[in-house]
């Protein structure tokens, strides 16, 4: 099997898609591998105590507390990269409404093509 190395950091996405532009340039331009270990030093480095007073915490009333925030993230995280998996591999994607979504906001030929 031939090993292949494929560089994955901010420069390497051309063209960079207009509605996703603003958060990419956020970034550092370091290689995808790094980006997670740093993630994953910044999350082990948080101060757990605060977070667990922080927990329950919410902004206004009817609000969502930091802690159903946090796990909304986490279930948008998921289900993004499982949808990334597919797409990598071709397979038909498994969450129209989402993909709908998605859609509508890119406006692109290849965003169309996913919804067929």
């Amino acid at each position: 099997m031939i090993e292949v190395e494929q560089i994955m950091n901010k420069s390497a996405i051309n063209p960079l898609p207009p509605n996703f532009a603003k958060y990419i340039n956020l970034v550092s331009d370091i290689e995808l591998e790094q980006a997670f270990d740093g993630s994953v030093r910044q999350l082990n480095e948080l101060d757990k105590n605060l977070l667990n007073n922080l927990a329950d915490k919410r902004y206004a009333d009817g609000k969502w507390t930091v802690k159903e925030i946090l796990q909304h993230l986490a279930d948008s995280d998921r289900i993004m990269s499982y949808q990334a998996l597919m797409l990598a591999r071709k397979d038909p994607p498994c969450c129209k409404g989402l993909m709908k979504l998605c859609t509508l906001k890119m406006r692109t030929p290849q965003a169309e093509q996913l919804m067929t």
